[in-house]
Parts: structure tokens; C-alpha cells; sequence
């Protein structure tokens, strides 16, 4: 039979037998779509959750070690500040900067560098919270800074204070240390300029 007599004698099943392939093929080709749609969401979003949840982590970072920093130049220029007095600092300078304190902890260890007394200090807080919307990725993290200063040769961190009012140094304020019977303290890297 040919196939003009086909659609004379038939017409209903040569019509629907010539559009299912049609169908079928089209039809496939949506539901590869919609999952390669999903694919690109999916991927998207966690792509999303790791840069902000990397952004984030450094600028955590960035604070507890300006914090750690702080904190460790006023121990080292004030060596008989207690415990407490360096917690409640650094829980304080952390509540100005926006950094929860619920989680956070302050330890201090001497310490020597080329020879010359300094102090660690190590500063921990947990349960910072990061930006994720995916079971398998953490919601918080904890961080630590460790920082190290010098200490001072004497507790306030210099016996008096030099200020110069005209000339190129006016602009400056320069700490003395005292200068012990024995002669000209051994600094051994802070030179000592004499006029």
C-alpha cells in the first residue's frame, strides 16, 4: 500500500505513528534539559557557599591576628598585667570589632626570640559562623592567632617620655629608658642614636 493510500485508508494511525518518534525524542531531550538545569543550580550554589564561606574565614583570620597582635605588644610593653586584665581586653577588643566572644580564650607563654625575652600569646575562638545552605559543609568553624612581642625593658615600657617641640622631630614623641650604672644597655637589634 502506498503511502498516499495509507493516509486515505488510516489517516488517524499513520498520523499518530509518524509523532510519536517526535514526542519521545522531544521529550527526552526536555527531562536532559531540566537535569542539566539542576546540575548548574546545584553546582552553583555550592560554588556560592565556598567562596562566601572562604571570604569569611579570612576575614576572621585577619581580625585574630590583629587582635592576637594587640594584645600581645600590651603584655609585652606590661609585663605584670594578670590573666584576667589580658581576657577581659581581648574580649572586649573583639566585641568592638564585631567578633562574637561566647567561645573565645587568651593564653600567654614566655618566650625567647634571638636571644632576647618576649612572650606568645594565643588567641581562640570558636563557633564563628560561616555562610552555607548544604548539610555537608560545617556552620561554624574555630580559629586561633598566635602572636609574639618583645618585652619591655622596663614595665611601662619606658621611664619618660621625650618631646621635641620645634625642629624635624617635633612631630614624634620619643620614649627613654633609663641607662643603668653599667654603661649603655646591650639592644641588639634597636639602635641608639647619640647626639
Amino acid at each position: 500500500m502506498s503511502r498516499k493510500n495509507c493516509r486515505n485508508h488510516c489517516p488517524n494511525q499513520c498520523r499518530s505513528g509518524g509523532q510519536t518518534g517526535r514526542h519521545s525524542s522531544r521529550g527526552a531531550v526536555l527531562v536532559e534539559g531540566v537535569a542539566a538545569l539542576f546540575l548548574i543550580i546545584t553546582g552553583t550554589m555550592l560554588a556560592i557557599s565556598f567562596l562566601v564561606s572562604s571570604g569569611m574565614l579570612v576575614y576572621y583570620k585577619q581580625k585574630m591576628g590583629f587582635i592576637s597582635t594587640q594584645i600581645a605588644q600590651q603584655v609585652g610593653m606590661h609585663p605584670q598585667m594578670d590573666d584576667m586584665t589580658m581576657t577581659e581586653m581581648t574580649r572586649d577588643m573583639m566585641a568592638k570589632m564585631s567578633l562574637p566572644t561566647a567561645n573565645m580564650s587568651v593564653s600567654r607563654s614566655n618566650t625567647d626570640v634571638y636571644g632576647r625575652p618576649g612572650v606568645a600569646i594565643t588567641v581562640k575562638n570558636g563557633k564563628l559562623p560561616l555562610f552555607t545552605n548544604v548539610d555537608f559543609l560545617p556552620m561554624t568553624i574555630d580559629i586561633q592567632d598566635t602572636a609574639v612581642a618583645f618585652l619591655s625593658a622596663s614595665p611601662s615600657g619606658a621611664d619618660a617620655y621625650l618631646w621635641m617641640p620645634r625642629g624635624r622631630m617635633s612631630s614624634y614623641v620619643l620614649p627613654m629608658v633609663r641607662i643603668p650604672n653599667g654603661g649603655t644597655p646591650q639592644f641588639s637589634t634597636v639602635p641608639v642614636i647619640q647626639y
